[in-house]
Order: structure tokens, then C-alpha cells, then sequence
């Protein structure tokens, strides 16, 4: 991280672990810490934030799991909390938070949440299109594997899971499994990975999420990745065909 990143800490707590580690990275320049977001909104500096750390247990979010205004607090929302619940994190997704924080934090976590984070800088969207009119990619369109059968119980969740598993650990690639067993998927399970968010809450965002695929991801180890199933059955009618086409062309 070369460039110097701006962050913003809002909650009304003192986050002393949080404000003690973010001022332990050279590269990163924290505002005092703000009350709440309304106090957030009316400072000068907003339009600059390449992160945002909002505490979510006085952030409120209604019954569907949408909140106001984090689209106007920076381009890399991160909630924090106490609490390691799977539902607080869904939730904490389908208000706009790109990234999710449980206490106590380290260092590794906020250098990845801020290499995350450049992705979307509205100072790099120049350069990157620059960049792309004048060079040619060089890498090739991902391969895609599927493993299919028409019977339940016939060992292709344990397949998915060895093979990407091997695959991971034998070559330099990254490797992606989404879980399309969209009622009763395991293989989170089976991988041992707890995910922060699934492809219910990913579709949940509306048109635009296709931006925000690799946000929805659960790491595994370091090039295995998991897409998981939706946590209850009955959100599986929420993905259609057209939702998984887009997010296997995204991810490629």
C-alpha cells in the first residue's frame, strides 16, 4: 500500500484496539472518530474516505436488512461488532457493508480490508480505463468445471470439495466453487468455512451486484474461495438462471 489511504471511525464507543491498529500502518491517515454517521456526513473529509468502519450494534438496519446512507459514507463500508453471528453479518451485507470486522482485530485484517478497498477508489477508475485501452489482458478466461447429477446423495458436493481442494494446493491458480445446490448446499461444510454472507444475499443486492461478487466470497485458504449456498431453503427461489450466468462471467 504505497498510497496514503484516509479512514473513518464511526461509533460513539471507545475503539481503542480498532484506533491502535489503524495508526500502526504507515500508509493510513485516520479522522478522529466520529459519534454517528450524521456527524460523518456533514464533515468536509467524506468525499476523500477510502474506508469507513461503522460499529453495526448502534447502526440501525430495518427488517429487510437495508440501512440509510452508506453509499455516501465512502466506497469501502466496513461494519465492526462484538458479536460473531452469521445473521448480523447478512444483515450487516444487505445494508451495503463490503466487509465485516469482529473484535478483537489485527493487522493482517485491515491490510486486507484496505487492498480490498483500492479496488474501488474513485481515484484509480481513470487509470484503470487508461490502462485497459492501451494494453491487451494477458491472462485467459477462467476454466469452468461443473459437476452435475440428476440424483441427490451421489457424492458431487465430496467431489467439488477434494478436487478444488488439490487443485488449490498443486497449482498458482485461484479457484472458485459455487454452491448451486441452492436448497441444501454443504459445501461450506464440508470445507469448514463459515460464511459471512451466500449467493442469496449476493442476488438480494439487486442489478448491481455483479460489482460485488468477490465481496461475497468465503476464503478457505489462499487461491480457494467458496459462492455458498443460501443458508435457508426458501431463499433459493431467489436465484434465478440469469443470476448465476452473470456471476460465473463475473468471477471469470
Amino acid at each position: 500500500m504505497d498510497k496514503k489511504r484516509l479512514a473513518a471511525v464511526v461509533s460513539s464507543k471507545n475503539w481503542e484496539d480498532l484506533n491502535e491498529c489503524l495508526s500502526g500502518m504507515d500508509s493510513v491517515e485516520m479522522l478522529s472518530p466520529f459519534q454517528n454517521i450524521k456527524e460523518l456526513k456533514n464533515s468536509k473529509s467524506k468525499e476523500l474516505l477510502d474506508a469507513v468502519f461503522v460499529d453495526i450494534d448502534e447502526y440501525e438496519i430495518n427488517s429487510n436488512g437495508n440501512g440509510t446512507g452508506l453509499d455516501k459514507l465512502g466506497p469501502y463500508v466496513v461494519f465492526i461488532s462484538d458479536k460473531n453471528d452469521p445473521s448480523i453479518m447478512r444483515a450487516a451485507m444487505r445494508a451495503g457493508a463490503r466487509d465485516f470486522l469482529i473484535r478483537p482485530f489485527n493487522r493482517d485484517d485491515l491490510v486486507e480490508i484496505f487492498g480490498h478497498a483500492d479496488k474501488y477508489s474513485p481515484f484509480k477508475e481513470a487509470d484503470a480505463k487508461q490502462k485497459f485501452e492501451t494494453t491487451k489482458p494477458e491472462k485467459e478466461p477462467a476454466k469452468i468445471i461443473t459437476f452435475f447429477s440428476t440424483k441427490g446423495g451421489s457424492g458431487k458436493s465430496t467431489l467439488v470439495s477434494n478436487f478444488a481442494v488439490q487443485v488449490a494446493k498443486t497449482t498458482d491458480k485461484s479457484i472458485c466453487v459455487i454452491d448451486l445446490a441452492l436448497q441444501f448446499g454443504d459445501i461450506s461444510l464440508i470445507l469448514n468455512v463459515k460464511p459471512k454472507a451466500t449467493i442469496a444475499d449476493l442476488v438480494s443486492r439487486g442489478d448491481d451486484f455483479k460489482e460485488d461478487v468477490s465481496d461475497y466470497l468465503s476464503k478457505h485458504s489462499e487461491n480457494l474461495f467458496v459462492l455458498s449456498a443460501p443458508l435457508k431453503p426458501e431463499e433459493a427461489e431467489f436465484v434465478q438462471p440469469s443470476h448465476v450466468s452473470e456471476i460465473i462471467s463475473e468471477l471469470s
